[in-house]
């Protein structure tokens, strides 16, 4: 369970194993609690990470074994017609040409100091 945005809750429902089927997406169910509302709705399925950005407007999350997506929060699990990848308002990001580079002797030095 996490908070977004004033009045609303993103629950998770994990699935259980093999419910899916061997196609069927792995993962966690996506769900949105409006607290005024007190409605529960099914915002998507095989979320695999997910969190929301300090003013609940963005979130950022992971569905599958594909790549990471960030889209507005009102957007989550809206109907659409033909979508991209991630879902509706989706934006895909370029983690493929992502690189980190890192000085482990660095790091070990400043940790003893």
């Amino acid at each position: 369970m996490t908070a977004g945005k004033e009045n609303i809750i993103y629950i998770f429902e994990q699935l259980p194993a093999g419910a899916g089927g061997p196609t069927g997406p792995p993962g966690i169910t996506l769900h949105k609690f409006d607290l005024t509302k007190r409605k529960l709705d099914k915002v998507m399925d095989g979320i695999t990470a997910f969190e929301v950005s300090a003013n609940g407007e963005k979130a950022l999350y992971r569905q599958g074994f594909g790549g990471w997506f960030i889209a507005s929060t009102a957007t989550l699990g809206a109907p659409a017609g033909p979508m991209g990848p991630g879902g509706p308002g989706a934006t895909a990001l370029k983690t493929a040409d992502m690189e980190v580079s890192i000085d482990p002797k660095g790091r070990v030095e400043a940790d003893v100091q």
